[in-house]
């Protein structure tokens, strides 16, 4: 946990002392000549957040299959109530 907390403040940092101009330079990934993908370097961040959001929420219901109790992410869940 340690690491984690300490990657977060740095992430905290760095966006921070982001300018718009940092966070409008364009982000490529690519296999040579191939370009795979070009995205703003803010597009980048808002779809890794998604995809967190996204496997945390599979995580819950694989949870949830085992009878693995889950306290809900925004409010009380299921069995909280």
């Amino acid at each position: 946990m340690a690491c984690f907390d300490n990657c977060i403040a740095e992430a905290r940092i760095a966006l921070d002392e982001s300018t718009d101009d940092i966070l409008q330079n364009p982000r490529v990934m690519c296999s040579g000549d191939q370009v795979w993908l070009s995205l703003e370097k803010w597009e980048t961040f808002r779809h890794a957040m998604g995809q967190n959001t996204r496997h945390r929420a599979q995580l819950q219901v694989c949870l949830r299959l085992l009878d693995i109790r889950v306290t809900g992410p925004y409010g009380p869940s299921p069995y909280e109530m």
